[in-house]
């Protein structure tokens, strides 16, 4: 069943475990195959679930975000286009949790979503308790396509320190 409106697509805030002065946000992006409703997304819909509780449960989770068409209000995106947004205390903790269950799921994206014309997820560092503007992340997930990596847009591929590491 597809999930209700406010529910599993609404922002998810969670307790702050540490004192820090930046955090990591992500973007990913990710289009449908197929409408919303169509059976063939029983599986992903029930799966992100318990790939949302194992992020929430991960150590160094922030915050996170999913907008989904007609699952979102206000609606920004198109019907067809997941984006969510979360924000990691450091690379390495949004690293280990990518590597998990989440992982499982991801290899089985051409199931649900076409092919990308564009990178898939972006990665940049915002200051403690910042929460990253939808519009914003789409613009640095398309930046990070067409330029080399910066600490406005990078990559796993292609990771940038912490900025208070630079101090």
């Amino acid at each position: 069943s597809v999930p209700q409106s406010g529910h599993e697509w609404a922002v998810t805030p969670c307790q702050d475990h540490t004192v820090a002065t930046w955090g990591l946000a992500q973007c990913n992006r990710a289009r449908l195959a197929v409408p919303l409703d169509d059976p063939a997304l029983v599986p992903f819909l029930a799966a992100i679930e318990g790939v949302d509780a194992e992020a929430e449960a991960a150590p160094g989770y922030r915050w996170r975000q999913h907008f989904l068409g007609p699952l979102t209000r206000p609606k920004i995106f198109p019907d067809d286009l997941l984006v969510t947004l979360s924000v990691w205390a450091t690379f390495d903790d949004l690293k280990r949790f990518v590597c998990g269950r989440h992982l499982e799921v991801y290899r089985q994206r051409a199931s649900w979503f076409v092919p990308p014309d564009g990178p898939r997820h972006v990665l940049w560092w915002v200051p403690a308790g910042d929460r990253p503007d939808p519009l914003d992340a789409i613009e640095r997930l398309d930046r990070v396509g067409t330029s080399a990596a910066s600490p406005e847009a990078f990559t796993f591929a292609t990771p940038i320190s912490n900025p208070s590491l630079d101090d």
